[in-house]
């Protein structure tokens, strides 16, 4: 039986442990969600409650998964500490951004001797 998916779904026992792993499908969901509440609020650059839940149950209409609102919450931290991550190596290295690829580019010259 040849039974693959194209994206992994998120593991009901994972979830049950209150784990997460997410994939493409789901931050691509997650982003498109994000964007219309961005556009709905003039906030403080953080989202309300309103926000993650309606991420919730968007993932759980889309893809039949059970995320709550603290999955939601913890996947939007991470982004921000791959943000600041990114943003360090940009500001202090002589590395640069490839605004088309949206990723660090590294040139031989680049590399340390």
């Amino acid at each position: 039986m040849n039974n693959k998916r194209k994206e992994p779904m998120a593991s009901t026992q994972a979830i049950k442990r209150g784990y997460v792993s997410w994939n493409k499908q789901m931050d691509d969901i997650l982003t498109q969600v994000l964007l219309k509440e961005i556009n709905k609020e003039k906030g403080d650059g953080d989202f309300k409650p309103q926000a993650y839940q309606a991420l919730a149950e968007e993932l759980k209409k889309e893809l039949g998964i059970a995320i709550n609102v603290d999955h939601v919450r913890n996947r939007t931290k991470s982004w921000k500490k791959y943000y600041g991550c990114i943003t360090d190596i940009r500001t202090y290295t002589k590395f640069k951004w490839d605004d088309e690829k949206k990723m660090i580019v590294i040139t031989m010259e680049d590399l340390p001797q």
